[in-house]
């Protein structure tokens, strides 16, 4: 699949509400390879319709999808539990333990966007301070705090505002 297709801006995108509970990005990302690096790689033809339409979904932006590579994984799995659950026979299955390294590897790219995005605003903010610029050092904080008031709230939300407040809570 290519990326021929125009990107629209990034935008606010709406929830992903299912059954009254909204979804959370991360339950869209399934990683393409394990955390020892391992992954197989599949080749299968398509309709050309049903190539175009996984475009419209990804670059629609109306999910959290990236890629249509995150597309597929995310359909691959939902289909397999919906399989094992229609199943007359049990099905020998390793979904539990792909789900627990699925989920190490969500919570490890968690951190390390959180440990990658201070070390960033660390950098920034010193060269503002450094450069005489307070104004801006406290503009930055102040906007960089309101993206992570928009962040769904819970456990990640909580740690980028204390983290937050801990670096710049000075900066007022």
């Amino acid at each position: 699949m290519t990326d021929q297709v125009l990107r629209p801006p990034k935008s606010s995108r709406l929830p992903v509400i299912v059954d009254d509970v909204q979804l959370t990005d991360a339950e869209f990302r399934i990683p393409a390879s394990d955390q020892s690096g391992h992954s197989e790689r599949n080749w299968f033809n398509l309709q050309p319709g049903h190539h175009r339409e996984i475009e419209i979904i990804v670059f629609g932006r109306q999910f959290p999808y990236r890629t249509p590579g995150d597309l597929i994984r995310h359909a691959v799995i939902r289909h397999l539990k919906w399989l094992d659950g229609i199943a007359q026979a049990p099905i020998q299955s390793v979904m539990a333990q792909t789900d627990a390294v699925i989920r190490v590897m969500q919570e490890e790219k968690y951190q390390q966007d959180f440990d990658e995005l201070f070390e960033d605003l660390d950098k920034t903010v010193a060269r503002h301070v450094k450069d005489g610029r307070i104004d801006s050092a406290t503009r930055l904080v102040g906007d960089v705090k309101n993206r992570f008031l928009d962040m769904p709230p819970g456990e990640w939300q909580d740690r980028y505002l204390d983290e937050v407040e801990k670096r710049y809570g000075h900066l007022k």
